[in-house]
């Protein structure tokens, strides 16, 4: 014997009850954001000052930057990352006061990283490559060598490194 589902199937006080459900839900996480905020505000100097401690000086050679051939004259430019809603790492313009966008500039360690990045993939699907997958011809594509160094970055990867930040949560 099957059991039929209705999918779309309630009532109208069905409606009211999830309504309330929802802003109850609602106002719950924006108590609970807000008491999180409070209390990193609280800290913050100490937040900052355990995240500062464990940064670095970061030296990099011949990194790649890869752009759309129409951004070749200006390939440093970090404006793509302001565009709203979020480039490619901003959250976007949600609250400037308390979210600021701010400009990244994107680089890989390897052209084929950057090229991923760039394209939304790596592999060829069903005999498509990343470039026709992307809709992008392979000569619309510019890419150049970054080399630089970076006064202060903080290795997430390494775990010892968030340690004394999250141990002050």
């Amino acid at each position: 014997m099957t059991k039929e589902w209705f999918l779309d199937s309630f009532e109208i006080s069905d409606i009211i009850k999830y309504k309330a459900a929802y802003e109850g839900l609602i106002a719950f996480h924006w108590q609970y954001y807000s008491e999180l905020a409070f209390q990193r505000n609280r800290i913050r100097d100490k937040l900052n000052r355990s995240l500062n401690e464990k940064s670095q000086p970061f030296e990099f050679s011949k990194w790649q930057r890869i752009v759309k051939y129409k951004y070749s004259l200006t390939p440093l430019s970090a404006k793509g990352s302001l565009a709203d809603p979020g480039g490619r790492f901003n959250i976007g313009e949600i609250d400037a006061t308390r979210y600021p966008m701010f400009p990244a500039l994107y680089i890989a360690s390897d052209k084929s990283t950057g090229l991923a990045e760039v394209l939304g993939r790596e592999e060829p699907i069903d005999g498509l490559t990343p470039e026709e997958l992307a809709l992008t011809k392979p000569d619309s594509i510019s890419s150049l060598a970054v080399s630089g160094r970076l006064e202060s970055v903080l290795d997430i990867t390494e775990r010892s490194n968030l340690a004394t930040f999250v141990g002050l949560m």
